[in-house]
């Protein structure tokens, strides 16, 4: 699923500069500040891309015969 083209790998982690763009867009624009409160990420982290292996176990009345 990873090797499509929809997602690349990238050097370093954007999360900071994207959240430095929003807060810089928010602050030129005419936002009331009980909305800028609600939009302003606080502590933005980038999601985390997990996967559990698949593992093929045998029924308890299978035999190995």
């Amino acid at each position: 699923m990873l090797s499509r083209e929809e997602y690349k790998k990238l050097d370093k982690d954007p999360t900071n500069i994207i959240a430095q763009n929003i807060k810089t867009l928010m602050e030129k624009n005419n936002i009331p500040s009980k909305t800028k409160s609600t939009l302003k990420p606080t502590y933005p982290l980038p999601p985390k891309l997990y996967g559990l292996p698949k593992v093929q176990t045998k029924h308890p009345t299978d035999t190995d015969c």
